[in-house]
């Protein structure tokens, strides 16, 4: 019976994906602390964050995930989306955004954990999760000895100049208080969804803006002038 159980351990951790990111502020795009995060979908799972990062491992699927910041018992910070988690797992940053846009707001209390909630099942099978990431830790590091005994050291590029609708895009947000709608961008410059998804994804490789998704929406905030 203790071997049966093992292997279906064993199987659920090896089926757990990873989920966790950073959380920020919508205002000052700073990190936020003591924030809670669910995320709903075929079972449910829950973490408290108080350094600005949260993780968890869930099973594969969709879910609704939502976040909440108090202060002084108030909440005064929201998040709420549907994401898509594979079995490699999901990178997903939180934005928190001012509770009054958003309608049917189901609240917890100050710093509140359900207890019937699984936070995010880490704990469950901690011996056997322990002596996998061991397994992999080791195997990660033969290949990356191997690896830099191959490789060359690279010299340091110069950082690239912005190009003309780059500059463009900037431009704007600066006119803007620093944010945009992504789909007001494109409407101003004239141009192409996929050209001002290019256009906003070069701009966030090189640490110049970062998209926001809101609902379906995405909006783009200038973090770096």
């Amino acid at each position: 019976m203790k071997a049966l159980l093992a292997v279906f351990a064993l199987f659920a951790v090896l089926h757990a994906a990873a989920l966790g990111g950073s959380i920020y502020s919508m205002d000052s795009f700073d990190a936020v602390q003591g924030v809670l995060v669910k995320a709903d979908g075929a079972s449910t799972y829950q973490v408290f964050s108080s350094d600005g990062v949260y993780s968890m491992e869930v099973a594969p699927g969709a879910y609704n995930i939502s976040a909440y910041y108090y202060e002084n018992g108030t909440l005064t910070g929201y998040a709420k989306d549907e994401i898509l988690v594979g079995a490699e797992g999901a990178a997903y940053d939180i934005v928190l955004f001012s509770p009054d846009e958003f309608e049917g707001i189901e609240g917890f209390g100050i710093g509140e954990i359900d207890e019937d909630i699984p936070a995010g099942r880490k704990d469950d099978w901690a011996p056997l999760s322990f002596g996998l990431v061991l397994l992999i830790a080791a195997v990660a590091a033969y290949l990356l000895l191997g690896r830099k005994k191959a490789e060359k050291p690279l010299k340091a590029g110069k950082e690239r100049e912005l190009d003309e609708e780059e500059k463009k895009v900037v431009e704007i947000l600066e006119g803007s208080e620093g944010m945009r709608n992504q789909k007001e961008l494109r409407e101003i410059l004239k141009c192409t969804d996929t050209k001002i998804s290019l256009l906003i994804s070069s701009l966030e490789a090189q640490g110049y803006v970062k998209r926001i998704k809101k609902g379906r929406e995405n909006i783009v905030k200038l973090v770096k002038k």
